[in-house]
């Protein structure tokens, strides 16, 4: 949510947007902590993300707060009990250039 690039678990709720984009951030595979230690490595010798890609990455973490998974659980919902279209998560098609 501050813009800095997040690291998580293949088995964490948040690996789905954090895989979206390379900025973002990285996934690692869960047991091994070798896994985790290369992933870690690799994103400190790559240094601060810079101001621009701070910008995108909290630009992005709007698609995930209240105003867009409110109504995105509503269209689940009625996915399951109305047979409605299947929805897609906020964090699939945001636009965060454009916020």
């Amino acid at each position: 949510m501050s813009g800095i690039p997040a690291i998580c678990s293949g088995n964490c709720g948040a690996a789905d947007l954090v895989r979206k984009s390379a900025q973002w951030g990285a996934v690692f595979r869960a047991g091994p902590a070798i896994d985790l230690a290369h992933v870690l490595g690799t994103w400190i010798r790559r240094g601060p993300a810079s101001e621009p890609t701070r910008q995108i990455i909290r630009n992005s973490a709007r698609c995930i707060t209240g105003e867009f998974a409110a109504p995105y659980l509503s269209d689940i919902l009625g996915h399951i009990d109305e047979h409605t279209v299947r929805p897609v998560a906020p964090w699939l098609k945001c636009d965060p250039i454009h916020f």
